[in-house]
């Protein structure tokens, strides 16, 4: 027998085994899936034993789930308690914006947009994220496709082993790891850090803006760099690797003046 629909309407209280709650009366089983769609009443808790993915929440709902629990959801506009989440799905606009401490993993499926504050992120291998914006995250990816954009703005502190492009803002710290490649016009902004820990090749531009900072000095690799790297006045660079020094293909210094693999450019 297929799995039945059951939708939380919250038109009574938060409690997932009050028939009032939803949507013609019937509390679901644990083989039902769950629709989020309306309203703004949090759920309390969900019930144990409902299975990865039988959890549907839309942009229509306002209200949280399970805010102080844990839960298995696909996705479309997620808010959600301190509890921790799973996500397993294909969303086309995502935005995650849940209570302080909350912990979302996205285990499979793709986000081809999202935008995230205040969140921690884990990216599983079979998850992708094409594109993310963030303020205030905590990202940690363990592998997989490589982003079209990640920019982290505020104190977002990124760990990515996918690379692709990536933009560092203001007092946000990246970690390119293991062999993933930071693709053409990355750019480190004002108090934002790049640290490239990985063994890939760098191939297109890497810009660090005014005070912003791009270091390899923990990097153990001796990593290619047969790109272009665009220092701004002030930008702060040090490619000495614990294995040996790296030297851009093409230093674009923008009138200033560059004359070793580490430093700030100086104007000519």
């Amino acid at each position: 027998m297929p799995p039945v629909t059951r939708t939380w309407t919250g038109a009574t209280s938060g409690a997932f085994d009050e028939t009032t709650n939803w949507l013609g009366g019937v509390i679901p089983l644990v083989t039902d899936h769950l629709v989020f769609d309306r309203g703004t009443r949090d759920l309390d808790s969900v019930t144990p034993g409902f299975a990865l993915g039988n959890i549907v929440t839309t942009s229509g709902y306002k209200g949280r789930i399970a805010p102080g629990g844990s839960f298995n959801a696909d996705c479309d506009s997620i808010r959600h308690g301190s509890g921790s989440a799973n996500y397993n799905g294909d969303c086309a606009d995502v935005k995650i914006n849940p209570t302080p401490g909350a912990k979302i993993n996205l285990v499979g499926g793709t986000w081809t947009e999202a935008f995230a504050e205040r969140a921690d992120i884990s990216v599983q291998s079979s998850g992708v994220i094409t594109t993310l914006r963030g303020r205030d995250i905590d990202l940690d990816d363990v592998g997989g496709t490589a982003y079209t954009l990640l920019e982290a703005a505020g104190a977002s502190r990124i760990k990515t082993k996918r690379g692709g492009r990536i933009i560092v803002k203001s007092g946000s710290m990246a970690d390119i790891l293991d062999s993933a490649v930071l693709s053409a016009n990355s750019k480190a902004e004002s108090a934002g850090v790049i640290r490239y820990l990985s063994d890939a090749e760098i191939a297109g531009l890497v810009e660090v803006e005014r005070k912003g900072v791009f270091s390899a000095t923990e990097n153990a690799s001796a990593f290619a760099f047969s790109g272009t790297l665009g220092l701004w006045p002030d930008a702060i660079y040090d490619l000495n690797t614990r294995a040996g020094s790296v030297t851009p293909a093409t230093f674009k210094p923008y009138g200033l003046s560059t004359s070793s693999n580490a430093g700030r450019p100086t104007p000519k």
